[in-house]
């Protein structure tokens, strides 16, 4: 007798547990290296925050569509919560900074049948001084995307340049 009253009250704690659990999503919205990205997770259903990041690694290289070598200097996670704007942007210190900087953001939807919250990023690149060769793109680009519900980023996709 004893033995059946546990098993019921554990089965029913196991449902309660199933039901009441929430599966995040984290999504890597733009990847440059594992210490250079930008990612948002989100829980499934209305009342979980977002919760970005943005990370940047002074050291992680790349190559520009001039053939030069760059740098990342900052990357950047934006949410638009119908109109309310916010932000979190790691930056590195220069090209030889070996550290990894982690920016995080938390954003909430708002309890109303508005517009979906829109996830948004940005990454900095500048060409490496020691393999500089061009005046004319001593300039900082600025890369920008947005991942739209339901949508699937493609990684290193430039959706706009911003000189």
């Amino acid at each position: 007798m004893k033995n059946c009253k546990l098993t019921m009250v554990l089965t029913l704690a196991l449902v309660l547990i199933l039901t009441t659990t929430a599966f995040a999503k984290v999504t890597i919205l733009w990847r440059a290296s594992d210490y250079t990205y930008v990612s948002s997770e989100h829980k499934d259903g209305l009342s979980f925050p977002y919760y970005g990041v943005a990370s940047v690694k002074g050291t992680d290289r790349g190559v520009d569509d001039y053939g030069q070598l760059i740098y990342y200097s900052s990357t950047k996670i934006t949410y638009d919560v119908q109109g309310d704007i916010s932000f979190a942007r790691a930056r590195s210190k220069n090209e030889h900074d070996s550290r990894q900087v982690i920016k995080e953001l938390t954003a909430y939807d708002k309890p109303n049948n508005g517009p979906k919250t829109r996830a948004y990023y940005s990454y900095e690149t500048e060409p490496v001084t020691s393999n500089y060769k061009r005046n004319i793109l001593n300039k900082t680009r600025v890369y920008t995307g947005l991942l739209e519900e339901g949508s699937t980023p493609v990684i290193g996709e430039i959706l706009k340049i911003v000189k």
